[in-house]
C-alpha cells in the first residue's frame, strides 16, 4: 500500500510539473504501425493529426510500417488508418518539444465492423501496442455475434482454433470453455484486463452462459501459458478477455432491436462521445428466447420420479415409491406419468449496462471509471434438464439385469406396478420391450427449477503522463454469482413446505489493485510495477431435507511484482519480455512466470516468431479445505448413473496440493501476399508437471463415516441405481459399494501439442475469403493405477475426452455497395464436446444500410439444419475409451446437438 500510495503522489507531483506546450521549439511524432495479428509492419497507412477543426499535419508510414512527422508543441489527436483494418484514434497526445513515440497494432476487420467509430485511446495504452502483436490470439467480432442472432458470445468463441466451448442441446444451460485441451478453470478469464470469475485450477471456472454482446467492443483470445492480462492472471491454456465500449472523439449514439424465431427479442441502446473534458460510453440491452420448444406441459415418461411421497402438491402418493413390495416395484401406473408431467420451457434472458467515464484534468492527466452489469436467468426446466432416455439405452438397461416373473405367453420378464391406489396393489409381468417402452423418453429434473450467474465490476484508473513516462495506478471489484433452485422440484408438502434438492449460492469478490510506471522511447517501451488482488469464496446451500449449511470459505490471493520490455533492436529483430514474480496465499510459495518473444521479419512481407512462457496455475482454496464431507441430496439433479462403477456423493479437500507448472513453446510464420490477404502458421507444445486431476474414491475405501449424509440423500442414489439398473439387485444394504468420494492430487502430467493454419484471401475489393485449419493433441500421463482402477475413463496417453484432434472453418464475406453478406461454416471433428460424431455448421447475415444511419440485418444460425437435437440422448454419446485395469464401466455418455435453424430480423438507428 505505501508503495501505492508513494507512486499516486509522485504522478500528482510530475501532472503539476508538466511544462508549458508553447514551447517554440520543433517536436516531432513517430512510431511504427503494424498488424495486430501477425507483427508484420502496415505500409502505407494514414497518420493523421488534427487539432479542433484542423489538421495541421498528416504522413503515411514507411515500408517498414515506420513514421515521422514534424509538428509544433501542442496537444493533437491522431488518428491512424489502413485498408482492411480497423483505425485506431488516440485523442490528447501532447506533443513535446524533441520526440514523441505513438506505436499502433490495428486488428484486421470484417466488413460488418466498417462503420464502427474509432474509439479514444491514451498512449500509456498504445505504448503496448507492439506487445500485442506478439502473441497468438484470436478475436471474435462482436457485430457478427450480434448480426447473426446468437445470445450469447460463447457460441461464437467455440468456432475459434483450440477453443472447445462445452455445454448440453438447450441454449440457456451453463457453459463452460477451455483452451488447447486444458481445464475449464486453466484458462483465465478477464474483463478489461482483470481477473474475473471463479479463480484457481479446480474452482469451476467461469460460466459463458453470461455472456450478452452488447456493450462490449472485442472479445480477445490469447493462447499459452504465462501471466496474462493487465494483472498478470496465472493461465496455463490462455486467456479469454471481454473489452468493454470506449469513448469516441464524437458523439456516437445507436439502437438496435431484433425480433427472431424461438420468441428471440432483444433491445440494445449505446451512447458514446465526449463533452468538454468527459468522455463517455454507455450501453443497456436486454435479450431472451423460449428456446426450441415453447412453453408447455411435457410429459417425462422415462419415469424420473422427482416429486417425494409426502409431496401434496402434486399428489406424492403416485410418486413411484409407493410399492409395498420388497425391493419396491418400478411404477408404471397412469397416476405416476401425471405426477411427472409439468411446464417445462427453455425461457432464457441476458441483460446488461455498462458505463465508462473518462475525464481528462489535463490532455496527459485522466481518471476513468467503468461499471458493468450482466444478469443471465434460466428456466432450467428446459435448460440443462431437456435429457432423454432413448428406448434402446432404456432396454439395454433392463436387459442388463435379472428377470423375476414369467409373462402370461411364457416369457422371462420384469414385474411392475400397474396401480398403486388399490388393495391389494395391482401389478403385471412385462417383457423387457414392455418394460423400456413404459420407462422411456424425457428425462427431466423436476418442476419449477431455475439458476442464474451475475457479474458486477467496478474499475478505476488514474493515469499521467510526464514526458516519456506513462503513470498508472488502477483498482477493480468484481462481485460474481451463481445460483440455482430446485426447491419446487420435489413438491410442496401439506405444510407448505418446498421439499426439492438443495437451493444453493456461490459467491466470488475480488478486489485487486496495480501501480505501473511506463517508460517510452523510439525504439524501447519498459514498464515496471506491482499488483495485489485477491478473491474470497464462499457460499450458502440451502437442504429442505435437513442440511443448512455455508459453503466454506475460501481465500485465494497474489502478490506480484512484475516487468514488462518491449525493445526493437532492428526494424527486424524485436525482443518482447513479459516477467512476473508472485507470492500465492494458497500454496505460500513464490514463483517466477516469464513470456519472451522474439521476432524476426527477415523481409516487409515475412515474420518468423519464437516463444517461452511457463506459468504456476495455483489450485483453488476450497480443493485444500478439510473438514466433515457433507453428501447433500442431488434429487433431481441425478439424472444418470453407473449400474456397475462408482457415483460421486461429494467431494473431500487435500491440504497438500501444490500449484501445476506449464511450459510453454511455440514457433510461428507469418506472410502478408497483398493488402490484408495473409496466412499464418503456429505450432506449439506445452507441458505440465503436477497437474491436479480430480478422481474417485470408493466409498468404502474413503469410510463411510467420513461423510455426513443429509436426510433422503442415500435414499435417492437408491431409488436412481435400482430404477435405471432393474435386475442388478442393488439394495440399502450393498449400495455403499457403488457410491464414491471425489478428491484432487498433483497426479499427472500433460502434454499438449497443436498445429494451427489461418489466414484470409482476398478476392476483390468487395470480397474475401477467411479460413483456417487446426490440429489440437491433449494427453495425460503419469497416473497411477491406483487411481486409474476407480476411474474407468482415465487412460495414460490417450486423448482427452472432448477435445476433437480436428477442427477448421471457411468464411466468405462480400460488400458490394450498401449490401453485405458473411457466412461462417465450421468443423468440429470427433470426439467434441457434444459427445457426438464430426459435424459442421453454419451461421450467416445479408445487411442493407438505408441513407448513412439505417441497417437492416437478416441473420441466420445453424442455417443447414446440421447436427439439431432438443435433447439430450443418454447412452447415445460418443464411446469414451477406457483402460484396462478397471473393473467397472462408466456412466452412459450423453449426446448433444445444435438448436434448429433460427432466423432474425435486426434493426439498427445510427445516429
Amino acid at each position: 500500500m505505501r508503495a501505492l500510495v508513494a507512486l499516486l503522489v509522485g504522478s500528482l507531483l510530475l501532472w503539476s510539473m508538466e511544462p508549458a506546450l508553447a514551447d517554440p521549439t520543433p517536436a516531432t511524432i513517430s512510431g511504427l504501425v503494424v498488424d495486430q495479428g501477425n507483427a508484420l509492419p502496415i505500409a502505407g497507412a494514414t497518420v493523421v493529426l488534427h487539432q479542433e477543426d484542423a489538421e495541421p499535419a498528416s504522413t503515411r508510414t514507411d515500408a517498414n510500417g515506420r513514421y515521422s512527422v514534424s509538428v509544433p508543441p501542442g496537444i493533437y489527436d491522431v488518428t491512424i488508418a489502413a485498408g482492411g483494418y480497423l483505425g485506431s484514434e488516440t485523442d490528447g497526445v501532447a506533443v513535446l518539444a524533441g520526440s514523441t513515440t505513438l506505436n499502433a497494432a490495428l486488428r484486421i476487420s470484417s466488413t460488418s465492423e466498417r462503420n464502427a467509430p474509432a474509439t479514444i485511446g491514451h498512449t500509456s495504452t498504445s505504448a503496448q501496442a507492439l506487445s500485442a502483436a506478439t502473441t497468438i490470439s484470436r478475436q471474435v467480432s462482436v457485430a457478427s455475434v450480434s448480426l447473426t442472432g446468437q445470445i450469447r458470445f460463447g457460441d461464437a468463441l467455440g468456432t475459434l482454433p483450440a477453443t472447445n466451448f462445452s455445454t448440453s442441446s438447450s441454449v440457456g444451460d451453463d457453459a463452460s470453455l477451455n483452451l488447447r485441451g486444458f481445464g475449464t478453470d486453466e484458462t483465465a478469464v478477464l474483463l478489461d484486463g482483470h481477473p474475473v470469475g471463479p479463480l484457481g485450477v479446480g474452482s469451476g471456472g467461469y460460466n459463458f452462459s453470461l455472456g450478452p454482446a452488447f456493450g462490449l467492443s472485442e472479445l480477445d483470445v490469447t493462447y499459452g501459458s504465462g501471466a496474462q492480462g493487465l494483472f498478470g492472471s496465472d493461465t496455463i491454456g490462455g486467456a479469454v478477455n471481454f473489452v468493454t465500449l470506449n469513448p469516441t472523439a464524437t458523439p456516437h449514439y445507436s439502437v438496435q432491436q431484433q425480433i427472431g424465431g424461438f420468441g428471440t427479442l432483444s433491445t440494445g441502446v449505446t451512447a458514446t462521445g465526449t463533452v468538454n473534458k468527459l468522455g463517455y460510453a454507455f450501453a443497456l440491452g436486454r435479450l431472451g428466447e423460449y428456446g426450441d420448444f415453447a412453453p408447455g406441459t411435457l410429459v417425462q415418461s422415462a419415469r424420473p420420479n422427482n416429486v417425494q411421497s409426502n409431496s401434496a402438491n402434486p399428489n406424492g402418493g403416485c410418486a413411484g415409491g409407493e410399492s409395498t413390495a420388497t425391493p419396491p416395484l418400478p411404477d408404471v401406473s397412469q397416476c405416476n406419468l401425471s405426477v411427472n408431467s409439468y411446464a417445462v420451457s427453455q425461457n432464457t434472458e441476458q441483460s446488461v449496462g455498462v458505463v465508462k467515464l473518462d475525464y481528462g484534468f489535463s490532455p496527459a492527466t485522466h481518471f476513468k471509471f467503468t461499471g458493468y452489469d450482466g444478469v443471465q436467468w434460466s428456466d432450467s426446466t428446459g435448460n440443462g434438464d431437456n435429457d432423454d432416455l432413448p428406448y434402446a439405452t432404456r432396454l439395454q438397461q433392463i436387459q442388463s439385469g435379472s428377470t423375476n416373473c414369467t409373462t402370461g405367453s411364457g416369457v422371462a420378464g420384469y414385474m411392475v406396478l400397474t396401480n398403486p391406489n388399490t388393495t391389494p396393489q395391482s401389478t403385471a409381468c412385462y417383457t423387457a420391450a414392455q418394460f423400456a417402452a413404459a420407462t422411456s423418453g424425457p428425462d427431466g429434473g423436476g418442476a419449477g427449477r431455475q439458476r442464474s450467474t451475475t457479474m458486477r465490476d467496478y474499475d478505476f484508473a488514474f493515469t499521467t503522463r510526464a514526458g516519456s513516462n506513462n503513470l498508472t495506478v488502477s483498482a477493480f471489484d468484481n462481485n460474481y454469482v451463481y445460483w440455482k433452485d430446485s426447491s419446487l422440484a420435489g413438491g410442496i408438502s401439506a405444510t407448505g413446505e418446498f421439499l426439492g434438492t438443495p437451493t444453493f449460492a456461490e459467491f466470488y469478490n475480488t478486489q485487486g489493485y496495480l501501480a505501473e510506471d511506463e517508460i517510452v522511447s523510439a525504439r524501447n517501451y519498459l514498464g515496471f510495477g506491482y499488483s495485489a488482488w485477491h478473491q474470497l469464496q464462499n457460499g450458502v446451500e440451502d437442504d429442505a431435507s435437513g442440511i443448512s449449511a455455508k459453503i466454506p470459505t475460501g481465500y485465494f490471493g497474489e502478490w506480484s511484482a512484475f516487468l514488462r520490455d518491449s525493445y526493437q533492436f532492428t526494424d527486424q529483430l524485436s525482443l518482447f519480455l513479459n516477467a512476473w514474480l508472485k507470492h500465492s496465499s494458497v500454496t505460500t510459495q513464490t514463483t517466477f512466470d516469464p513470456r519472451t518473444t522474439l521476432q524476426y521479419r527477415p523481409t516487409h512481407d515475412d515474420v518468423v516468431q519464437l516463444t517461452y512462457g511457463r506459468s504456476d496455475g495455483a489450485p483453488s482454496p476450497q480443493l485444500k479445505l478439510v473438514g466433515a464431507a457433507v453428501a447433500a441430496d442431488p434429487g433431481a439433479s441425478l439424472t444418470s448413473v453407473s449400474c456397475n462403477g462408482l457415483n460421486d456423493v461429494t467431494s473431500a479437500g487435500n491440504p497438500n496440493l501444490q500449484s501445476e507448472t506449464a511450459n510453454d513453446f511455440e514457433i510461428g510464420y507469418g506472410h502478408r501476399f497483398n493488402r490484408d490477404s495473409n496466412v499464418q502458421l503456429n505450432g506449439y507444445v506445452t507441458t505440465v508437471d503436477n497437474q491436479l486431476f480430480s478422481a474417485s474414491e470408493p466409498l468404502l475405501q474413503y469410510g463411510i463415516g467420513n461423510v455426513a449424509f443429509a436426510p433422503g440423500a442415500l435414499a435417492t442414489y437408491l431409488n436412481r441405481l435400482q430404477t435405471q439398473c432393474p435386475g442388478a439387485n442393488i439394495t440399502a444394504a450393498n449400495l455403499a459399494q457403488f457410491l464414491s468420494v471425489s478428491t484432487t492430487y498433483n497426479a499427472a502430467h500433460a502434454l499438449v501439442r497443436g498445429i494451427e493454419l489461418t489466414g484470409r484471401q482476398r478476392l476483390a475489393r468487395i470480397a474475401y475469403v477467411d479460413f483456417g485449419y487446426f490440429i489440437e493433441s491433449s494427453t495425460k500421463t503419469g497416473i497411477a493405477n491406483a487411481i486409474i482402477a476407480s476411474n474407468p475413463t482415465v487412460v495414460n496417453g490417450a486423448q482427452l475426452a472432448g477435445i476433437p484432434l480436428h477442427q477448421a472453418s471457411l468464411a466468405l464475406d462480400v460488400a458490394p455497395g450498401p449490401y453485405e453478406f458473411r457466412i461462417d461454416e465450421n468443423y468440429v471433428g470427433y470426439n467434441n464436446p457434444l459427445n457426438r460424431p464430426a459435424y459442421w455448421h453454419a451461421d450467416a447475415f445479408l445487411s442493407r444500410v438505408f441513407g448513412r444511419n439505417t441497417v437492416v440485418t437478416i441473420g441466420g444460425t445453424n442455417i443447414f439444419n446440421n447436427a439439431v437435437q432438443n435433447f439430450g440422448y443418454i447412452g447415445f454419446g460418443t464411446a469414451a475409451i477406457t483402460n484396462s485395469v478397471s473393473q467397472s464401466s462408466p456412466a452412459p455418455s450423453e449426446e448433444f446437438g445444435l438448436a434448429p435453424p433460427q432466423l432474425t430480423l435486426t434493426l439498427q438507428e445510427k445516429i
